[in-house]
C-alpha cells in the first residue's frame, strides 16, 4: 500500500491559499453597472415611464414571471385590454419567447419594443423589420435646432432629446418617427394586434423623459395602438440575467477585500482540520470484484517475482486437500486408482506426480518449471472429476 504524502497536499493547500492572496489583484472589474429596470431611479432607469403612465391615469404594473407561461393568460394579460412594454431589455426574446409574443399579438395584443440602446441590433423572425446599428450616433438635445423630426400624429414637439445608436429598417415596417432621415419609430399590424419598434430606449429613461417635450413623444409611442388600452404591463423577465447581484457585489468593491479575507481564513482552517491527527493514512488497494480479478492479481504477482515456486506449493496442497488424501495415510490406493483408470495409467505414476512436485516445491523453481508440474497436478484434478478453479485454465 502506498501511503499518502503530507507534502503533496500541503502543496495543494498552500497553491490554494496563494491564489485566493493574488486573486484580488487579477480579478476583473465585475460591478454591476446600474440597473436600467422599470424600478431604478438613476439616469438610465425607467421609473419614469411607470410614473408617467400614473399621472396620465391608466394603470401600470410590472411582470417578473416568464413570458412563455404569463401571455396565455387572459386574466393577468387580457390582449385588448394591454400594452406590453419591453423597455430595453438586458436580452432580446429568444425564438420561443417570440412565438408566444406574436401569437398573443395576433390575438389582438400591443406590445411596445424600445432596443437596449447597449446593444440595438434584433430583428422579429417572420417578418421584415429589424433594429441595425449607426454608424454614427443620433444625438438631440433639447436646444438643438438640428434634429428633423417627421411624425406621423399631430402633435408638434419642437423641444426634445433623442439619442440612438440604431435604426429600424424592413418593408413590413410603417413609420411613425423619424429623425433626420432615419426611421426611429415604427409600427406592424400583426392579426388584430400590433408591435411597435423603437430604435433605442433613451425617450423611456428617467433622464430622457426630464428632457424638454420629450414625454409627448414617450407617450405617444407607448400608446401603442390604434386607441388607448387601460393597462400598461412594463415586462422585467428579460432583465433577469447575468451574474447574482448579491454574487458580483461580494465580489465588488467595497466588498472585494473583505471577500477574499474571508476565503482565505476559510482556506487556512480547511487546511489546519485536514490533518488533525498523526500520519498520513494509508491508501487501501482497490476492491477486487470477483474471483477472475483476484486470479489476474494473483498472477501479476507471482510475474512480478520471477518465482512459481509459493503458487505450486499451494496449488498442491489445495489438491491434496480437495481430494483428502491425509486422511486416508496408508490407503491413497482407494482415492488414486479410480484417478489412475481415467488417465490410462497406473497408481504409481500418479504418486510420482505428487512426489515429484513435493520435492521440488521444496526449492526455489523458475516459472516454467513451475507451470510445468502445475500442469501435470491440473490433469490429476480433471480426473479425480473435481471442478478446476476459476482462473486456473
Amino acid at each position: 500500500m502506498k501511503l499518502r504524502s503530507h507534502f503533496e497536499t500541503d502543496l495543494r493547500w498552500a497553491a490554494a491559499v496563494l491564489i485566493a492572496i493574488v486573486l484580488p489583484v487579477t480579478l476583473p472589474d465585475l460591478t454591476p453597472p446600474d440597473p436600467s429596470d422599470s424600478y431604478s431611479d438613476n439616469a438610465l432607469g425607467k421609473l419614469a415611464a411607470v410614473r408617467l403612465c400614473d399621472a396620465l391615469g391608466v394603470e401600470a404594473r410590472r411582470n417578473t414571471e416568464d413570458l412563455t407561461r404569463v401571455l396565455g393568460d387572459t386574466s393577468k394579460f387580457d390582449p385588448w385590454e394591454t400594452v406590453l412594454v419591453l423597455a430595453g431589455p438586458a436580452r432580446y426574446p429568444t425564438p420561443a419567447e417570440w412565438s408566444v409574443l406574436l401569437d398573443w399579438i395576433d390575438e389582438g395584443g400591443a406590445v411596445v419594443l424600445a432596443a437596449n440602446s447597449a446593444q440595438p441590433e434584433f430583428e422579429v423572425p417572420g417578418y421584415d423589420i429589424a433594429v441595425v446599428e449607426l454608424g454614427e450616433p443620433l444625438e438631440v438635445a433639447p436646444d438643438d435646432e438640428s434634429g428633423d423630426l417627421i411624425l406621423d400624429w399631430g402633435d408638434a414637439v419642437d423641444s426634445y432629446a433623442w439619442t440612438s445608436y440604431g435604426r429600424i429598417e424592413g418593408s413590413g415596417v410603417e413609420p411613425i418617427l423619424e429623425i433626420d432621415g432615419t426611421v426611429q419609430a415604427g409600427r406592424i399590424a400583426i392579426g388584430d394586434g400590433e408591435l411597435t419598434i423603437v430604435a433605442t430606449d433613451s425617450p423611456l429613461t428617467n433622464i430622457g423623459l426630464g428632457r424638454g417635450l420629450t414625454s409627448v413623444i414617450t407617450w405617444r409611442l407607448l400608446e401603442g395602438a390604434t386607441y388607448i388600452r387601460s393597462v400598461y404591463v412594463f415586462d422585467e423577465s428579460l432583465n433577469v440575467s447575468g451574474t447574482p447581484r448579491i454574487v458580483s457585489l461580494l465580489i465588488s468593491e467595497p466588498f472585494r477585500p473583505f471577500t477574499m479575507q474571508c476565503l482565505i481564513a476559510l482556506l487556512l482552517f480547511a487546511w489546519w482540520q485536514s490533518r488533525p491527527f498523526g500520519p498520513g493514512i494509508a491508501v487501501a488497494d482497490p476492491v477486487r470484484d470477483d474471483i477472475v480479478a483476484h486470479a489476474d492479481a494473483a498472477g501479476t504477482l507471482h510475474y512480478r517475482q520471477g518465482d512459481g515456486r509459493r503458487l505450486l506449493i499451494r496449488y498442491r496442497e489445495a489438491l491434496i486437500s480437495d481430494l483428502k488424501l491425509r486422511r486416508l495415510k496408508g490407503r491413497e490406493d482407494r482415492v488414486l486408482a479410480p484417478i489412475a483408470d481415467r488417465m490410462n495409467s497406473s497408481v504409481a505414476d500418479v504418486r510420482a506426480v505428487f512426489r515429484e512436485t513435493g520435492s521440488n516445491a521444496k526449492a526455489p523453481r523458475d516459472r516454467a518449471a513451475a507451470a510445468r508440474l502445475i500442469r501435470r497436478l491440473a490433469e490429476v484434478r480433471e480426473a479425480s472429476g473435481r471442478p478446476t478453479p476459476q482462473g486456473e485454465n
